[in-house]
Formats: C-alpha cells, sequence, structure tokens
C-alpha cells in the first residue's frame, strides 16, 4: 500500500475529499431550494437559492483549483480531480462517480484506490529510511525496562 511523501499533501488531500462532499451536498440543497421556489413562487426561497447556486459555484471553482494539487503517489494522477484518461479496470464508482468513492474512501477508511492506476494508498505519511514508524500498526522495538 502505497503512502504520500509529505504531510502538506495528505492535508490537502483531505480537504479536498472533505469540500468535494460538502460541494455536492451544497448542490443537492440548491436544486432543492430552487424547485421549491419554483414550485411555491416564493420569492425569498428564490433568493436563498441564487446564493446558494453562486456559493456552489464559486465552491466549484475552488475545488477544482485544489484538486490537482495533489497526486496519486504511484500514478502522479489527481484521484479527486477531473481528467479525460482512461480508469483502470478495478477502478470503481459509487453512485456513479469515481471521486464520491475516493473522497468517501478518504475520509471514513483512511484509505483510497486510486481510479488511475488501481493501486491503494494509505493515508499517511512515507517514514524515511532510518524513522521508525509510529502508526498504528508499528512494532515496539526497545524494551525501557532492560
Amino acid at each position: 500500500m502505497h503512502r504520500f511523501r509529505r504531510r502538506s499533501q495528505l492535508i490537502i488531500h483531505r480537504l479536498n475529499a472533505f469540500s468535494w462532499l460538502a460541494l455536492l451536498l451544497l448542490a443537492v440543497t440548491t436544486s432543492g431550494l430552487l424547485l421549491a421556489a419554483f414550485l411555491t413562487y416564493d420569492r425569498f426561497l428564490a433568493m436563498a437559492g441564487l446564493t446558494f447556486a453562486s456559493a456552489t459555484l464559486i465552491l466549484a471553482i475552488l475545488q477544482q483549483m485544489a484538486a490537482g494539487s495533489v497526486n496519486c503517489p504511484l500514478c502522479r494522477m489527481p484521484p479527486l480531480g477531473s481528467k479525460a484518461c482512461q480508469k483502470n479496470a478495478r477502478a470503481r464508482t459509487f453512485l456513479g462517480s469515481y471521486r464520491l468513492r475516493v473522497s468517501l474512501s478518504t475520509l471514513l477508511l483512511n484509505r483510497f484506490r486510486c481510479p488511475y492506476c488501481g493501486e491503494p494508498t494509505r493515508c499517511a505519511v512515507k517514514t524515511r529510511p532510518g524513522e521508525e514508524d509510529t502508526g498504528p500498526c508499528s512494532k515496539v522495538v526497545s524494551n525501557p525496562f532492560r
């Protein structure tokens, strides 16, 4: 399982995953507000829907710019960015979206499978040679009572 090289990449990847989920939630809320405003002819709901639509547009632009800044540690493709490249045969979708599956697995399981190369990646920082791993799966090698 691959890992990120720097902690900043890991933090930006998690923020991108959270912003993608927030963007989807905001888009669903916006469409619901606009539909309710259309059906009830409510001017306040229409103004709220337009405000949410502008916030959705701004968040979509920011998320698209930030999504390309973090790449998969193996294939160097942005797993939360939209590229016109062919996906791996093992790549799976969740509700029709590769990015939704990557963002949910990043936030809930602390790992993801890149849709481009198909390799699993753990959301952790790679240890350098000479450093010991302090993660939850590391072994204790020294005995302080010895």
